[in-house]
């Protein structure tokens, strides 16, 4: 069972990657994915696991995209659009 600071770190890594190194794994969210920019991008770390958002936040989006990329995260392949 992976933690969540794994699963957090590998979204970084993701969206970072998105960004600047296309040849490693990496996450996209179009722009009619509202709830989930609004929510993961605005997430407080948690004071005492600043690896972690902070409790009795909106941190269902982030939840499902770090639980989808734990659950794939030894398993990617990079794809052509």
């Amino acid at each position: 069972n992976q933690s969540i600071e794994q699963g957090i770190e590998i979204m970084k890594e993701m969206l970072l990657s998105s960004k600047n190194e296309l040849n490693n794994p990496h996450i996209y969210f179009f722009n009619t994915c509202k709830f989930s920019i609004e929510t993961i991008f605005s997430l407080k770390p948690d004071p005492t696991f600043p690896d972690r958002p902070a409790p009795k936040q909106a941190d269902h989006a982030c939840d499902v995209v770090r639980m989808i990329v734990l659950e794939g995260s030894s398993s990617f392949s990079i794809k052509s659009l």
